[in-house]
């Protein structure tokens, strides 16, 4: 036995025509029969907020999978069919919303502040025999136990007034977060951000509706997951759901199901701008340095023309590539922010201009004809 896992996230046409980032994320870890999930959902009036549901996903997700982990070394005894209790899951959720603000409140010395980072978060631990949840905001957690109806672990906190809800930077993140364990044979897990609430739950009573879940249960079933996970990206895209809401949405399926046990590692961890503007940095390093080397010993000291300057230059050309896809990666961050992109272009310049200058030491020390005995 062993669980299929897909997420999608699709972003809504009020943000397209805002020009605004998807600010949904989700993603899942799978540990043998043991799944954890995660979804998020960034604050709209939040300026950096699709880079705090993304790391609220990852932190939330490496937190567990490290408690599971240390669980199964420290207690290999332990029967992993029996469901946690009430106490033990607010505690193990208590620390990992700590350790999620926790990494928020790093983000702080890139220059955001806490409540730009601001998302919502909705995380579960499951086996074949219980779910475990906790949830801080708006959003859905639907389970499908076996013979059973579909059921909605959490009512959304919406706050008293439109569109408004607790997030994890909120002050009261804790004393709101809710927490539940669900005894019983788990089939069919949904995870979702609020975009899909009303199509997927009856806001009048709180009720799943079958017809919206059905498809997606029966899909997991009966195809693979990469034919489901197009499947789903296609449905988010779609006019008929477009048009039922504007909002970013996010799906996280899972099912429960014969097949060979796996061992799922969340995506890589999206590198954030400080890493990706050093990256930046030694790559424009490296290309002033060899473009100057090229240069003088093509044309200088050797004197070999330009079949030497066209094999050093691409070696410098090179450098100069890995420093546009740098680049590029950190369009996702700096889009919106053109003062970023002059930092960036600025940045390029001036290691570009270092890598020269100590081309220039070198060669003045090191590479100069009498030197090298040229």
């Amino acid at each position: 036995m062993a669980w299929k896992a897909v997420v999608e996230s699709a972003i809504g046409t009020s943000h397209k025509q805002s020009q605004m980032p998807c600010q949904d994320y989700g993603n899942y870890v799978l540990l043998d029969s043991i799944i954890v999930g995660a979804v998020a959902d960034g604050a709209g009036s939040a300026k950096y907020s699709d880079i705090g549901a993304q790391l609220a996903v990852h932190t939330a997700l490496y937190h567990l999978k490290g408690w599971i982990e240390r669980e199964k070394k420290n207690k290999p005894t332990l029967d992993w069919q029996q469901p946690i209790s009430d106490e033990i899951a607010k505690k193990v959720f208590g620390h990992t919303l700590k350790k999620v603000i926790a990494t928020l409140n790093q983000e702080t010395t890139n220059g955001y502040s806490l409540n730009d980072l601001a998302c919502t978060l909705l995380v579960f631990v499951a086996t074949p025999k219980w779910i475990a949840a906790m949830q801080i905001g708006d959003g859905f957690i639907v389970v499908n136990p076996q013979n059973s109806d579909y059921q909605l672990l959490f009512e959304p906190d919406k706050g008293v007034y439109a569109n408004e809800t607790t997030f994890v930077t909120s002050t009261n993140a804790h004393s709101q977060m809710q927490v539940g364990v669900l005894s019983g044979n788990q089939k069919f897990i949904c995870a979702s951000t609020d975009g899909l609430e009303r199509l997927a739950i009856n806001t009048r009573n709180w009720k799943p509706s079958a017809r919206f879940f059905d498809p997606f249960e029966e899909g997991l079933e009966m195809r693979n997951e990469a034919e489901e996970a197009e499947s789903t990206k296609n449905w988010l895209n779609s006019d008929e759901v477009n048009k039922k809401t504007d909002d970013d949405k996010t799906l996280l399926l899972c099912l429960y199901q014969e097949g060979q046990s796996l061992i799922h590692q969340p995506q890589k961890k999206d590198r954030y701008p400080l890493v990706l503007l050093i990256q930046l940095s030694i790559f424009n390093l490296l290309a002033g340095f060899f473009w100057n080397f090229q240069y003088h010993y093509s044309f200088i000291v050797l004197k070999k023309g330009y079949s030497a300057f066209i094999g050093w230059g691409i070696i410098a050309s090179s450098f100069i590539g890995y420093s546009f896809i740098t680049f590029k990666q950190l369009q996702k961050f700096f889009k919106k922010r053109p003062e970023k992109w002059a930092m960036a272009t600025s940045l390029c310049l001036v290691w570009l201009a270092i890598g020269a200058f100590l081309f220039y030491l070198s060669w003045l020390y090191y590479l100069s004809p009498s030197k090298v005995g040229i």
